[in-house]
């Protein structure tokens, strides 16, 4: 029982983190294009996925290692 409490505390830790990263992402204001690009990055966390969502040509390389 005390085990299964352990997990059941930290995963609504984990939650609440998790809940918090949501609500910030969801009203963070992209009123320029740089927020904009910001927020696209986050939500994708890929440069490639940026580019192509936002119709703009890379002009850089990407280095996959």
């Amino acid at each position: 029982m005390l085990c299964q409490n352990v997990y059941l505390e930290r995963d609504k830790s984990e939650i609440k983190k998790l809940q918090h990263y949501v609500d910030l992402v969801e009203h963070y204001e992209a009123d320029k294009v740089e927020k904009t690009i910001i927020k696209e990055y986050v939500i994708t966390n890929s440069a490639i996925k940026l580019t192509e969502n936002s119709g703009v040509e890379r002009e850089f390389t990407i280095i996959r290692y």
